[in-house]
């Protein structure tokens, strides 16, 4: 099991044809590999660190310890899980019901949980660039700039240098709503 102590780090998942699809971007405190640790199988996604990094790597002896002595680390350990499952099975959803811009509108709400500061907020930023984005949704960098900016267009989004910000997250959850395939 690893968590990331310093920025971003890119989880991502191959095949044999040397074709890659983004699972996450991993930002500071983020813990990878845990399904693979906890279901003593080898690890099939993979990561890359974006810039400098600093990861933490964590053995089976240690976090025992660390579970018998911290109970709270369990429930964390347990959330964590559970967020993790929830996300894949979006992904999974996004991928196979969901439009083209439904699927763009969908990655930027999923990222409010990392990225939106207050439950509240009225906006949030995402310091994703466009491919960034592309990836996550698993479709194309130009299918995804031209979604990105009709959103903007409508006053969804900002766009900026290598971000973007949400403005009305209500409008996207409705287009995902409305661009599931029939």
């Amino acid at each position: 099991q690893s968590v990331t102590v310093e920025p971003w780090i890119l989880d991502y998942e191959g095949d044999l044809y040397g074709r890659e699809i983004t699972l996450e971007l991993l930002s500071p405190g983020k813990v990878f590999g845990t399904v693979s640790f906890f279901s003593g199988t080898n690890r099939i996604a993979s990561v890359a660190a974006l810039t400098d990094a600093e990861v933490l790597v964590l053995n089976h002896e240690t976090l025992q310890r660390c579970f018998g002595e911290h109970y709270s680390l369990v429930v964390e350990v347990i959330q964590t899980l559970g967020i993790t499952t929830q996300f894949l099975v979006s992904q999974v959803e996004s991928l196979t019901i969901i439009s083209a811009e439904g699927r763009i509108a969908h990655t930027l709400v999923q990222l409010a949980l990392d990225f939106k500061r207050a439950p509240g907020a009225a906006s949030y930023r995402i310091p994703y660039t466009h491919q960034q984005i592309a990836e996550l949704a698993g479709m194309s960098r130009v299918t995804t700039t031209k979604e990105l900016n009709t959103f903007s267009d409508r006053g969804w989004v900002q766009l900026g240098y290598r971000e973007v910000t949400v403005l009305d997250e209500a409008a996207l959850r409705r287009c995902v709503r409305q661009g599931e395939k029939s």
